[in-house]
């Protein structure tokens, strides 16, 4: 028998043995999933004057950012 029939006959084997014994699928873990964000993260909000998007505590209490204030 050539290498390459005993290959083919080791594939098909192979792929009738996976047809009729499938693995369970391993439910995800902590390390797969997405991570969760920070809980320090920051509200972004927009400039009132020119609308970029900005970190809350980086506007004026008007809601503009440091460019628009000067």
């Amino acid at each position: 028998m050539s290498l390459f029939r005993l290959l083919l006959l080791g594939a098909a084997v192979w792929l009738v043995w996976r047809w009729l014994f499938p693995q369970p699928r391993r439910p995800r873990t902590a390390a797969t999933s997405r991570p969760a964000p920070p809980p320090d993260y920051e509200r972004m909000l927009r400039c009132a004057q020119c609308g970029t998007h900005m970190p809350a505590t980086s506007l004026s209490p008007d809601g503009r950012c440091d460019r628009c204030v000067r």
